[in-house]
């Protein structure tokens, strides 16, 4: 009866309880209370217009039958999506740019519009590409490829069901200059620096490095290779394994200096899938551990960074940035902690590290870091606790905070390369 009631009241109003045909209470779905309003219209003068289902005119058995055969039929919620949350814009690269993304309620897809201009409206002229969904039909935090260098960029995601659409705010980025990979540049490697150590990840461990851990459960590192990759030799791969626990992963791999160096350059690379940026973890890399690490005496690049800095730009949940991190006794922790860049996602990057220890009674400890050439962070009063650094080490290990991957994922690490003083 209720159903009823609201169906009247609609009509009165000039319009249908619904817009899915056959659905005539306008609950979802098409089943006995449908079937029953046209069992009571058929042949009346009066009948009730949304009863006339093939709208010729009358309420007859033609319409008990199309009622019939969609028996059954479940209906979408009949209302047009909200606008989806498009938390940021931010460069990634030369020609790329990550989007941090929301959810639009009632949305079954999303698209991507892009614009050099301004206040553009979204149109078939602008659709860039669309947004994969997660399990539960969330957008994937999303990275738009193949842009022009040094241009500014204007983007918008449009949320979109059968019912209509709707348009995020409007954000903007700017690309960064020109970068193309040369496998064997080092251009940050300070003058008279001698190679310590290399790999090119032909065999695991490298013959001067060590590998432990992993239990194949929660991931594991092994030497793979893919298609895109620019390296001779192989890959060190870190899989992470879905439902695994925080805390866990596949496995460290290590190098240990003959004896402390106070003064260390670093250069690698890395290849971030997709999806890893999709699960809700924290994954700790580029380890370089000091000689007094019992107190947490430490520094690792840190993917998906979940610091201040990113979870304030970044919808709850989303963790789509890296980072350095840094362990007690770091004079500069605080500062490091609200710092955050973007990470390309679905491309050869190159990370480069230069850090040396105070003088005696100084605090003039040196720290770089440069993504693709590009200087990322630059302090020269830091405080390094220990005598020197240890080892460097890939570790392979997601979670903190108590979350784990929701499905598997992985990354892969390119050449790594060592030098010091000498």
């Amino acid at each position: 009866m209720h159903a009823r009631l609201l169906l009247l009241l609609v009509l009165l109003m000039g319009g249908f309880a619904t817009a899915n045909l056959g659905d005539l209470t306008g609950d979802g779905s098409v089943g006995l209370p449908d079937l029953l309003i046209i069992v009571e219209n058929i042949g009346q003068e009066n009948y009730l217009p949304a009863a006339d289902i093939n709208q010729d005119g009358v309420v007859d058995i033609l319409d008990l039958v199309m009622v019939a055969r969609l028996w059954g039929t479940q209906y979408e919620e009949s209302l047009p999506p909200q606008p989806p949350v498009l938390a940021y814009a931010r460069a990634s690269g030369d020609t790329t740019i990550n989007l941090g993304n929301g959810p639009g309620e009632h949305a079954q897809e999303y698209q991507v519009h892009v614009s050099t201009t301004a206040g553009f409206t979204p149109s078939s002229h602008t659709h860039y590409e669309d947004i994969g969904l997660l399990a539960d039909g969330t957008p994937y935090p999303h990275t738009i490829k193949g842009l022009e260098p040094e241009t500014t960029y204007y983007v918008r995601v449009l949320a979109i069901n059968a019912h209509g659409m709707a348009a995020s705010v409007e954000q903007s980025a700017t690309t960064l200059p020109a970068y193309t990979i040369q496998v064997d540049e080092r251009p940050h490697e300070p003058p008279g620096f001698t190679q310590v150590t290399f790999s090119d990840w032909s065999s695991l461990p490298p013959s001067d490095w060590t590998h432990w851990g992993g239990t194949g459960a929660y991931g594991e590192q092994t030497i793979d290779s893919i298609t895109s990759s620019p390296f001779p030799g192989g890959l060190l791969r870190q899989s992470f394994h879905g439902g695994s626990p925080s805390g866990h992963g596949g496995g460290r791999t290590r190098y240990t200096f003959n004896e402390p160096v106070r003064e260390v350059y670093i250069s690698t690379w890395y290849y971030i899938e997709e999806n890893l940026l999709g699960n809700p973890v924290h994954v700790k890399m580029g380890f370089l551990q000091t000689t007094d690490d019992n107190g947490g005496h430490h520094m690792h690049g840190s993917f998906i960074s979940r610091n201040a800095a990113n979870l304030a730009h970044n919808p709850p949940g989303w963790f789509t940035t890296w980072g350095i991190r840094l362990r007690t006794g770091w004079s500069i922790t605080a500062q490091l902690e609200a710092t955050a860049v973007e990470v390309p996602r679905g491309e050869w990057f190159h990370i480069e590290y230069y850090l040396r220890y105070q003088d005696m009674g100084e605090e003039n400890g040196v720290l770089r870091v440069w993504q693709n050439g590009v200087e990322l962070f630059s302090f020269d009063n830091i405080t390094i606790p220990g005598e020197g650094f240890a080892s460097f080490r890939h570790e392979g290990v997601h979670g903190g905070g108590g979350f784990g991957p929701p499905e598997d994922t992985s990354y892969a690490v390119g050449q790594t390369y060592i030098s010091i003083p000498g």
